[in-house]
């Protein structure tokens, strides 16, 4: 176990934290198993602080730990590289908490995730769509999309959950990048594995049963695609935005296509109506070209003709409905 910790050691020694993060760098480490606690100067005797694999306060300072004895559970095993970057992710936990992060979020709270909302978890999808989309092609409008889903599924979690949703994005999310970070300074072809393991994971219906778990493979995209488009995101991490609030709230192209819709209706109709006559009636549209008609609020504009109570009347011509009503007619203009 000291050959180990001596060549993660080494492999650490290589990381540019700095290029990572601004003012990132290397804390002391520790590895584990269920006996002992290998440190850089000496081997303790395990006790209850080392439990999993975090960023602890030891003797008065910030100290990353990894549990290294069950490899069965631990996909790093002895590989020196993928330790490094573990305890990367770890140390930049320790980077937080030395900054004054107060990103926490409420475990006991967003246990009451609904995993079991299929709207939520097919919106969910689909933003991780466009989000991996929006990484691997550089494309604006793809995060532009994968926002306005988000924002859309924040309707439907609440507002609450939601909050909580995007603590855990950022606080594991920003750790995981920074893991992947001084992996892809150590072994490219690793971190382009790892980051492909990401991807398949918001592929995978059944990660949506494991939130917490999703956070960081979100989280951890996000930053990559902020990245990959060359938007700034670092930020001095005494900050209280989520990484969400990071990503440009820029238009879709939904709202501007519905807004151009409307104003283009709007036109039609009043130019429609400029010098005709207004006819009261009370009538039911009993035949119609839906291909050639449009409504506008409870305006209908008939391009062609339009059946009343059964009398044919040429087109064009303005129905006037009852309100909501879809067939009442209380006027016409022609």
């Amino acid at each position: 176990m000291r050959d180990l910790y001596d060549a993660v050691a080494q492999k650490l020694a290589m990381v540019n934290f700095e290029e990572i993060w601004a003012g990132f760098v290397p804390f002391k480490f520790a590895l584990f198993d269920h006996e002992n606690v290998w440190l850089a100067d000496k081997t303790i005797p395990w006790d209850a602080r080392f439990l999993g694999n975090t960023a602890i306060d030891f003797e008065g300072e910030p100290l990353a730990i990894w549990q290294v004895a069950n490899k069965a559970n631990n996909d790093n095993g002895g590989d020196a590289d993928a330790l490094a970057a573990g305890l990367a992710h770890e140390m930049f936990h320790a980077f937080q908490m030395q900054q004054g992060d107060r990103r926490h979020g409420d475990e006991l709270t967003f246990l009451r995730y609904p995993v079991e909302d299929e709207d939520n978890g097919n919106l969910k999808m689909a933003e991780a769509h466009y989000l991996s989309k929006a990484f691997a092609e550089g494309a604006h409008e793809d995060l532009a999309q994968f926002a306005a889903l988000r924002n859309a599924r924040r309707r439907i979690v609440g507002k609450e959950i939601f909050a909580q949703e995007m603590l855990m994005e950022t606080k594991e999310g920003m750790a995981e990048y920074a893991g992947l970070m001084a992996l892809n300074q150590l072994n490219r072809s690793k971190f382009v594995e790892d980051v492909g393991r990401h991807m398949q994971a918001l592929k995978n219906p059944k990660m949506l049963t494991k939130p917490r778990l999703w956070a960081y493979s979100s989280g951890v995209m996000l930053c990559l695609a902020l990245k990959a488009l060359r938007i700034n995101f670092h930020h001095h991490l005494s900050d209280t935005r989520p990484l969400f609030d990071f990503v440009p709230q820029q238009e879709s192209g939904v709202k501007s296509a519905i807004a151009e819709h409307k104003s283009d209706l709007q036109k039609e109709f009043a130019k429609f109506l400029d010098g005709k006559v207004k006819t009261a009636v009370n009538a039911a549209m009993t035949g119609f070209d839906p291909m050639n008609m449009t409504r506008l609020g409870d305006d209908v504009l008939c391009a062609r003709f339009v059946m009343l109570g059964g009398i044919y009347m040429q087109g064009p011509i303005m129905l006037h409905m009852a309100e909501n009503s879809p067939n009442r007619v209380i006027a016409y203009t022609k």
